[in-house]
């Protein structure tokens, strides 16, 4: 299973994006909305994606990823592990922010608001390579929970 770290400043965001991966049964998926925790968990766990939105207090997007490549770079034994990056942000366009996302190694961008479909398919093909068409199953998936919450 893959895991996934979810870091944005707005709780609705990351809970969504934590239930929508979660129930794709594929991800273990840990979500946080302070930035300077997510750096902390990052750097002491592993994970195979980590999604962070462009603008927080306390730590923005680029710079978190950017002290995290730091920290990678100067431990060795994780050097060649560095997750795969996915920023997001509805604030700006991914032409605005691309010289920055292709500095810190990020290849791809979410512009809030996004879709299920747009979500699964953008973190499948960092993940295993390809997108797949889960975005049906998942809402399904969760009107069924929603109704056993009732």
């Amino acid at each position: 299973m893959k895991k996934i770290l979810i870091v944005d400043d707005e709780p609705t965001i990351t809970i969504l994006m934590a239930e929508i991966l979660a129930a794709t049964g594929d991800y273990r998926v840990e979500a946080t909305n302070d930035p300077l925790h997510a750096l902390r968990r990052a750097q002491s766990e592993t994970f195979d994606l980590i999604i962070s939105d462009w603008q927080m207090p306390g730590l923005n997007g680029d710079t978190l990823f950017r002290r995290l490549q730091n920290s990678f770079r100067k431990n060795p034994s994780r050097s060649a592990g560095l997750p795969h990056l996915l920023l997001m942000s509805g604030l700006t366009s991914e032409e605005k922010i691309r010289p920055m996302l292709d500095f810190i190694g990020s290849r791809s961008f979410l512009k809030k608001p996004f879709d299920i479909e747009t979500l699964t398919n953008t973190v499948d093909d960092l993940v295993f390579g390809e997108p797949r068409c889960l975005a049906e199953e998942i809402t399904r998936e969760l009107d069924r929970l929603e109704m056993q919450a009732c």
